[in-house]
């Protein structure tokens, strides 16, 4: 439809209110109800629903720290995701989001990777796997595979046990 959803921060742009949707024309969307964050997000994605994942390292309202918040279409908290991904949520900053066919999210931080259903319960199929790196890791891309694995890209060594120079795959149960 022509919108885009963009997190922006800096002096430009408004200190309390930070997501924003962009219209086709380049303009703020009035309409988009994004609660207020403070903090920094590295990863947007979209479900085929219209609901919206935002990783980073935040706080929003005022309230909750967090990692991952889900947003519904309107730019409203979903709360339903947040409360229940929350209470099992690592406090490193979510370096990269995707979503694989099957409507899961795969989430990496600097030293691990996971992926939680839907409803934001953690998913036992892709158990959390370390990443490591002389250098301190950072995962710059997720690609979910079709057979349900997923191909990570990014500054390690390691995934897991096995060596990987800095793009790796691995399927689940792996």
């Amino acid at each position: 439809n022509g919108e885009r959803v963009e997190f922006k921060s800096g002096p430009i742009v408004d200190a309390v209110r930070a997501l924003v949707r962009l219209n086709a024309d380049g303009s703020a969307d009035p309409t988009f109800d994004a609660p207020e964050v403070n903090g920094f997000a590295t990863s947007i994605v979209q479900r085929s629903d219209g609901k919206i994942y935002v990783g980073g390292s935040f706080s929003f309202s005022g309230t909750h720290p967090g990692n991952v918040l889900r947003l519904h279409a309107d730019g409203t908290r979903d709360t339903t995701f947040a409360e229940f991904f929350f209470a099992t949520a690592s406090t490193l900053p979510v370096l990269a989001l995707a979503l694989d066919g099957s409507g899961a999210l795969q989430v990496a931080t600097s030293s691990w990777i996971a992926r939680y259903t839907s409803a934001g319960a953690f998913d036992p199929l892709l158990p959390g796997v370390t990443i490591g790196s002389a250098n301190g890791p950072a995962i710059g891309a997720l690609l979910p595979r079709s057979d349900g694995g997923l191909w990570v890209a990014g500054n390690f060594t390691r995934i897991g046990t096995a060596a990987h120079e800095g793009i790796g795959r691995f399927a689940p149960g792996a």
